[in-house]
């Protein structure tokens, strides 16, 4: 039976198939071949505080099945390797709901380590996935090296998806200097939008008056602080929310 999956390397996506071999799962020893943090931010859940933490934009919708993860492999940093984990999910970015925390066991340092069952998100849909570490196995950084989701009902996702008349994707996120969106529609109305900080103050905004079926903007951080910030795009009746977070 085949299976759909979404391979998560740092901010890398891919959608695919799973192959057989004698180790399928197998993961290498190198420890610049995963995700690492040795400096807390601000939390783009701010119920979570300043901590270790990476989210993925998956662009779209997906209902989310079983995860399995790969701590961190390197026979030298094997400490580094997440402990408990809270996940935290979302469809738009500034909603969060907690999954749960989950205990990832020490990786062993071996290549042919083929990672834990994480948890289960049960048919779920999600846009957003926010992995917070809570704590390590003691070492100075906090990371892991990948992590693998199941998706269920892929086409009925993206038929509902292709059927929309308005949407937006928002890239890089987190951000340094700018990011930029991407906004696809199918309606002539003009398309505005506006930059909010956590104070309701804002600093951004601007209109697209005639929209064609794909418009690009791009957004400038110069003067925001690092932190937090909501995107609205709207158009007619249709409205995205965005989180979008600044780091130096």
């Amino acid at each position: 039976m085949k299976k759909i999956l979404i391979y998560l390397f740092a901010s890398l996506i891919i959608v695919g198939e799973t192959t057989a071999q004698c180790f399928p799962d197998r993961h290498n020893t190198t420890w610049f071949d995963g995700w690492i943090s040795c400096d807390e931010a601000e939390n783009p859940n701010p119920e979570r505080g300043p901590s270790h933490w990476i989210m993925y934009d998956l662009a779209h919708q997906y209902e989310l099945g079983q995860v399995h993860i790969w701590n961190s492999n390197n026979p030298k940093n094997l400490d580094w390797g997440i402990r408990e984990m809270i996940v935290d999910y979302s469809t738009d970015g500034t909603t969060w709901k907690e999954l749960g925390t989950y205990t990832i066991e020490m990786a062993p340092g071996i290549t042919t380590y083929e990672g834990v069952n994480g948890p289960d998100f049960g048919g779920v849909e999600v846009r957003y996935l926010l992995l917070t570490a809570k704590n390590n196995w003691g070492g100075v950084c906090t990371g892991f090296s990948e992590i693998r989701i199941q998706v269920h009902g892929v086409n009925a996702v993206n038929d509902q998806h292709m059927a929309k008349t308005f949407d937006a994707v928002v890239y890089p996120n987190p951000f340094k200097t700018s990011f930029k969106v991407e906004i696809t529609t199918k309606q002539n109305e003009a398309v505005a939008y506006s930059l909010i900080d956590v104070y309701g103050r804002e600093l951004r905004k601007g209109t697209i008056a005639q929209p064609q079926n794909v418009n690009y903007i791009t957004i400038g951080g110069t003067g925001l602080s690092a932190g937090i910030y909501y995107l609205k795009i709207s158009q007619g009746q249709d409205t995205r929310h965005f989180g979008v977070v600044k780091t130096n």
